[in-house]
C-alpha cells in the first residue's frame, strides 16, 4: 500500500512552508513562510506530496486533496488538485491557507497589508516664506516615515508643535497634490520593521482623496491609476464656492487606495484609507506670497469673512487688541527700544520690534494676501518739526521766552534717545509721563517727526485711518490729533549754540497733514 502525504506548499516569490500546524508563541512564523499580499491580490499555490507521484497516479488520490483558507477565497480544480488559486482578502489581516491530503496537511500564512500615505507635496499653492527670511518652505509638505499617521518633518512650521508645513490657497481654488506611499505592512518576525515589497499585488489599483468630512459626506476626487512612487491627484471641487477667508489648523486629507482583480467590478473596489494632516490658510481673492506670520494673523483674524469690509475688520481685530504676536507666540513690540530703526515687515518679524512704518507694513501685507490694498498715509505736523504723543507733563508756564513755544528741552548729548527713555538736561520743562499703550508696550517712544498708518475709504467716502502701532482707528485727522500732547521745533540755542527743542502744548487749530 502506498501512503501519500502533504509535504510542502509553495507560493509566489519563492515563499514555501512545510508546517503541519500554525506555530506557537515561542516559535513564530518564519519570513519564508509568509506571503505578503495586497487586498484582492490573486496568486497561485502548489502542493508537493511525498512521495512524489506521476500525473497518472493523481486520479487515485484527488478526492483526498483539499484546499481551504480562513477567508474562504482559495479555489482549485479537482482535476488538478495540486494547484490552487487564491484571492487575498479585501480586509487587512492575517489568514491561514491549508492544503490537506488524507490525514496529513501543510499550512502557509497570508498577511494582507496596504501602502499608506508617506509624503505629500501640494501643487499650485501660494508660497509661504519663513519668518526669518530664509526663503519659502520646500516641496515636501508632509512626511510620515514611521507611518504612524503623524508627520515627522523638523523645522517645518513656526509653531513647533506642528511637524508639517503650512499651506495656502485662494479660497475658490482647487487643491492638487503629489502623493507618495510606503508599504504599511510589518514583518511577522519584527513588528517594528516594514516589509520591503509585496509578494503579490492586486491587478487593479486606484487612488482617490478627499478632505476628511465625516459629518457632511465625502467628496472624493476622481480615481486615478495608483503609483506608490508618485501619484498626482486633484480635488473634486474648490475649497469654497465663493471667496471666503479660511483657517484650518488640522486640515485632514483622507487617502484611499482601491484594490481589485477585475476591470468589470471597478465600482466594487476594496478601498483602504490613511490620513494626512495639514495647516491650511485660505485667502479671500489673491495668491500673493507672504510670510508665515502674515498669513496666520490675517487668516485667523478674518476667518469666515466674505466681503472686503469683513476682511478688513477681521484682520484689524488682531491689531486692535495691541498684543500681536509672531506665529511662534513671540510678542511683537512697537518701540521696545526707542532706538529701533526697523521699518519693514520682515525686520519686525526677525527682531520682534519695529517703528510705525514696520507696523503699517505688517497690516498692509496682512490685507494684501487677500487682494485688498489700503493707502499708506504719513502724518506730519504742518509747520513744526514734529509732535509728542501723549502723555507728557508740562512743568510751569515755560521759560523759553518764545511766545508760541514757551517750553524748552535740551538734549543731554547727541544721542539723547536711549533704549527706553529720553535723556534731557536738568531744567528741561516737558517730561515723558505715562505714555500711550502701543503693541505689547505701555510706554513706547513718543517723539516723532512723522507717523505712518493705513487708510481705507468707506462707501460714504470717509477715509478711515487704521493705526496698527496703537491699535486705534481714526475717522479723520482730528481723531489722531487727540493723541498729541504737543508740538516741537528742533532748534539751536543762539546764546550757547546747544541744540534745543522748543515746545507748545496741543491747542485749537489744525496743525497736521497726511
Amino acid at each position: 500500500m502506498l501512503v501519500v502525504g502533504a509535504k510542502r506548499i509553495e507560493g509566489p516569490n519563492e515563499k514555501a512552508s512545510e508546517r503541519a500546524e500554525s506555530p506557537g508563541a515561542e516559535s513564530g512564523w518564519r519570513e519564508q513562510e509568509v506571503i505578503y499580499a495586497q487586498p484582492c491580490a490573486a496568486f497561485d499555490l502548489s502542493l508537493e506530496l511525498e512521495p512524489g507521484l506521476e500525473l497518472a497516479q493523481l486520479a487515485s488520490i484527488k478526492p483526498f486533496v483539499v484546499w481551504s483558507s480562513d477567508d474562504g477565497t482559495t479555489t482549485y480544480d479537482e482535476s488538478s488538485p495540486l494547484t490552487a488559486h487564491h484571492v487575498a482578502s479585501r480586509d487587512i489581516g492575517t489568514y491561514k491557507i491549508t492544503a490537506s491530503c488524507g490525514d496529513s496537511k501543510r499550512v502557509i500564512l497570508v498577511k494582507v497589508g496596504v501602502p499608506k500615505i508617506h509624503k505629500v507635496s501640494f501643487l499650485g499653492d501660494i508660497d509661504i516664506e519663513k519668518d526669518d527670511g530664509s526663503g519659502v518652505y520646500d516641496d515636501t509638505d508632509w512626511k510620515d516615515d514611521d507611518l504612524d499617521g503623524e508627520s515627522d518633518l523638523t523645522g517645518a512650521n513656526a509653531n513647533l508643535g506642528k511637524r508639517h508645513h503650512p499651506i495656502a490657497y485662494p479660497s475658490t481654488g482647487t487643491l492638487s497634490a503629489k502623493a507618495t506611499f510606503r508599504i504599511g505592512c510589518t514583518k511577522v518576525s519584527d513588528a517594528t520593521a516594514f516589509i520591503p515589497q509585496f509578494d503579490a499585488e492586486a491587478r487593479i489599483q486606484k487612488l482617490r482623496f478627499a478632505p476628511d468630512n465625516r459629518l457632511f459626506g465625502w467628496s472624493w476626487s476622481s480615481p486615478v491609476p495608483f503609483n506608490a512612487q508618485e501619484t498626482q491627484v486633484t480635488a473634486a471641487s474648490p475649497f469654497r464656492s465663493v471667496a471666503t477667508v479660511g483657517y484650518e489648523p488640522e486640515y485632514e486629507l483622507a487617502w484611499e487606495i482601491g484594490f481589485g482583480d477585475d476591470e468589470s467590478v471597478m465600482d466594487d473596489l476594496s478601498w483602504q484609507r490613511s490620513i494626512s494632516q495639514h495647516e491650511l490658510y485660505l485667502t479671500y481673492k489673491s495668491n500673493q506670497p507672504s510670510y508665515e506670520t502674515v498669513f496666520h494673523v490675517s487668516c485667523t483674524g478674518a476667518n469666515g469673512a466674505t466681503t472686503d469690509q469683513g476682511v478688513i475688520e477681521g484682520v484689524w481685530s488682531k491689531f486692535a487688541g495691541k498684543n500681536v504676536t509672531r506665529k511662534d507666540n513671540a510678542a511683537l513690540f512697537y518701540y521696545a527700544s526707542y532706538k529701533t530703526r526697523v521699518q519693514t515687515t520682515i525686520g519686525l518679524l526677525r527682531v520682534c520690534d519695529g517703528d510705525c512704518f514696520a507696523w503699517s507694513s505688517l497690516l498692509s501685507d496682512a490685507l494684501r494676501v487677500h487682494g485688498i490694498c489700503g493707502r499708506e498715509r504719513i502724518c506730519r505736523a504742518r509747520h513744526q518739526s514734529g509732535f509728542l504723543i501723549a502723555h507728557w507733563q508740562f512743568l510751569g508756564d515755560g521759560t523759553s521766552n518764545v511766545l508760541v513755544y514757551p517750553y524748552k528741552n535740551e538734549p543731554n548729548g547727541v544721542n539723547f534717545v536711549k533704549e527706553t527713555y529720553y535723556d534731557w538736561k536738568n531744567g528741561s520743562e516737558v517730561l515723558y509721563d505715562i505714555g500711550t499703550l502701543g503693541q505689547n508696550n505701555d510706554k513706547p517712544a513718543a517723539l516723532f517727526e512723522r507717523h505712518a498708518y493705513i487708510s481705507f475709504e468707506r462707501d460714504d467716502g470717509v477715509a478711515v485711518r487704521y493705526d496698527p502701532s496703537y491699535g486705534r482707528k481714526y475717522n479723520g485727522l482730528l481723531d489722531f490729533k487727540r493723541m498729541i500732547s504737543g508740538y516741537y521745533i528742533d532748534a539751536t540755542n543762539e546764546e550757547t549754540g546747544a541744540r534745543v527743542f522748543l515746545i507748545q502744548k496741543n491747542q485749537d487749530g489744525f496743525q497736521l497733514v497726511d
